[in-house]
This record gives structure tokens, C-alpha cells and sequence, in this order.
């Protein structure tokens, strides 16, 4: 029989599960006592995953990694977001606020006289507005940010090149290499990100730097690699991973498992990332190998980045002291994204802590 709790960890804790799950399964007295005061956090969310690309769910996609920890973890099947578009979710994610609060000039130029609200991508944080991450920093937390950002205010000194520029050019490959840096130093100096790597500042399409040299392709070795770095980089510390897939997002994931696999959100890098996750090549043979057709395939070569953050959580010895939570960022089912639908705001969520949640 399930009951409910509020866990009586710390604050920062309490504030994350707010923000995310709001109840949790009753946990003996011994095993609350035993709890960590401050457990590792990884907080997945994944862009625009049909439910069709859980294969525990609907059995037509292979992700084995995602599946296991479903079974060994709390699956909410009723797990509702806050908005049903990307940015406004993750908006409210970071925040803990209705993005309808948003304070941006571009958000309240959008109110009608009617004091109508229009939540879309108009969306973004404020400079220096403070979310969790900076509430996590306060803590003792060291802060971790990879993949798709999407909420503004890292753009400042961002060039664009000229469409169907070069990618090998040298001065176009020091623009996109620039670009890069300045996102992830924008993350670390205004929104309390200690680590950021593999950004993209919004959908790949949206970043002319990239879709103007071929270069708005999916990299999930990228993410994932970075996701490593720093999870080894601080396994003696208290961490926070906010590991935000472009996956499942537009444009086509199954074309870019079949690009220049060296395309990464830096540009064009001299050699191509492996041996971190299983190859490209083997997530089309496996999935043909079990059957799976389609959009499916797509899902398993986001499981297997996946798969690798949760083995080396298991290999440094640190799972049962983290906490790892995956998020769609918005409803894909029925057709109901961007709407009020139940198509566009629910979807599956997953609570995952060895020894603790079970």
C-alpha cells in the first residue's frame, strides 16, 4: 500500500523534490534515517519522447537501460507537467514558478490589456535571475550543466556565418568554437552552473551557426561524454547533473546517427568520440535485431548515453548515494504539444535510487 511523505532531508532536497515530484512512496524510519544529507542529484530530461520510445512502456523501442531502471526505480505513469512546450517546462523546472511569472521584456510585451498571458518560446530567465542551481551552490553542491538549454541569456556575443559556410574553413570553425565557449561561460557566470559543456543554446536549427554549416546534427557521445567528465570530476562531492538531451527533438535523430560523427556542438572536431557508449553503427543492428522500425531506433542510441551515466555512477561506487530523476520535457502523444491537452502534458516519470526508492 503506498503512502506519502515529505522526506525530512535538507532543505536544498526537500526544494528539489518540489520542483519535481512533489510525492514520493513511504519509506521505513530506518531507511529515512539512513538517507544522505545531501545525496548526488542527476536530473535527466529528454526533448520531445514519445511514449512510444519507452520500450517498457509500449514495447516498440529497445532502451534496456531505461527499462531497467523503470523496473528498479518508481515509474509515474500520471506524471504531469507544468506547460506543454519545452521552454516554459524547463522554465518551471529550474524555477519552481508557473512561467507565466516570467519578468523578461520580451514575455510581458506579449500580456494583452486583458492581462492575458501567451506562454510559448517566448520564455527566458532573466540575467542573473536565481533558480536552483544557485540554491544548490549554497549548499555545498557543484553544479553541472549539459545539452539543451533553450531559456535565453547566454547569447550575448554570439556570430552567426553565412549560410552553407564551410565547417573546415578556419575562421568559420573559430566562430562556431567561440560561440561554444562563450554559452558555457554565460551558464557558469550568470545561472550558477559550475561545469558546462556540450551546450546548445536552443533546438539545433535555431543556432545559425550551426544550421548554416551543416552542423545542426544530434550528438549524443558529446553529451554523454561530457555527463562523465563531470560526474568522475566530482564524485567526492555533493552533485547536482542537469543532463538535457536535444534527443528526441527535431531535426531527424535518425539522419544525424548517420552524419559526420566528428559534428559536435564545438563544430567540427578532429577525431570522433568513442569507445564511451556503444557505436552508432551497432545501435542500427541492434535495433533491426530486435525488431524495432521507425522513429523507435532513435531511442536506443539515447539510451545507451544513458546506460553509460548510470554504469559509472555503479563503477565510482556512488549510485546508492544518487538520486537520478528522467524527465520528458513536454507531452508528445495525440498530437497535443502546445496544447492544454493531456497529450501535451503528460508524461512518464522516473525516480531511480538504489537502496532507497524501491
Amino acid at each position: 500500500m503506498l503512502q506519502f511523505l515529505n522526506l525530512r532531508v535538507s532543505s536544498v532536497f526537500n526544494t528539489l523534490f518540489g520542483l519535481s515530484l512533489l510525492l514520493i512512496p513511504l519509506l521505513s524510519p530506518g531507511q529515512v534515517s539512513d538517507l544522505p544529507e545531501k545525496p548526488n542529484v542527476i536530473f535527466i530530461i529528454t526533448d520531445d519522447q514519445h511514449r512510444e520510445s519507452f520500450g517498457f512502456i509500449e514495447n516498440k523501442a529497445l532502451t534496456p537501460n531505461i527499462d531497467r531502471i523503470a523496473r528498479e526505480a518508481i515509474y509515474f505513469s500520471q506524471s504531469y507537467e507544468a506547460a506543454s512546450e519545452c521552454t516554459p517546462s524547463r522554465y518551471t523546472s529550474l524555477t519552481g514558478q508557473n512561467a507565466s511569472r516570467c519578468q523578461t521584456h520580451n514575455f510581458i510585451k506579449s500580456i494583452t490589456p486583458e492581462v492575458q498571458t501567451r506562454v510559448t518560446w517566448n520564455i527566458s530567465l532573466a540575467d542573473n535571475q536565481q533558480i536552483l542551481p544557485h540554491l544548490l551552490q549554497q549548499e555545498g553542491y557543484k553544479t553541472g550543466m549539459v545539452g539543451k538549454w533553450h531559456l535565453g541569456g547566454i547569447s550575448e556575443g554570439f556570430q552567426s556565418v553565412p549560410p552553407g559556410s564551410d565547417p573546415t574553413h578556419p575562421e568559420v570553425a573559430r566562430i562556431v568554437r567561440k560561440n561554444q565557449e562563450n554559452y558555457c561561460q554565460a551558464l557558469r557566470d550568470k545561472y550558477g552552473w559550475d561545469y558546462a559543456a556540450a551546450v546548445y543554446r536552443a533546438n539545433l536549427d535555431g543556432d545559425k551557426s550551426l544550421s548554416n554549416t551543416g552542423m545542426d546534427v544530434h550528438n549524443m557521445e558529446a553529451m554523454t561524454q561530457a555527463g562523465l567528465e563531470f560526474i568522475e570530476d566530482n564524485q567526492d562531492n555533493p552533485f547536482f547533473l542537469y543532463f538535457s538531451t536535444t534527443l528526441l527533438h527535431y531535426p531527424e535523430v535518425y539522419k544525424s546517427l548517420d552524419a559526420d560523427p566528428r559534428i559536435g556542438p564545438e563544430g567540427l572536431m578532429e577525431e570522433p568520440i568513442t569507445g564511451i557508449q556503444p557505436s552508432r553503427e551497432s545501435v542500427k543492428q541492434r535495433a533491426a535485431a530486435a525488431g524495432v522500425t521507425g522513429r523507435a531506433v532513435e531511442a536506443t542510441w539515447l539510451d545507451d548515453g544513458i546506460g553509460a551515466l548510470i554504469h559509472k555512477l555503479e563503477e565510482l561506487g556512488i549510485a546508492e548515494n544518487t538520486l537520478v530523476l528522467y524527465f520528458n520535457d513536454n507531452g508528445m502523444d495525440y498530437g497535443g504539444k502546445g496544447t492544454c491537452y493531456q497529450g501535451g502534458i503528460l508524461t512518464p516519470t522516473i525516480a531511480y535510487w538504489p537502496g532507497t526508492i524501491k
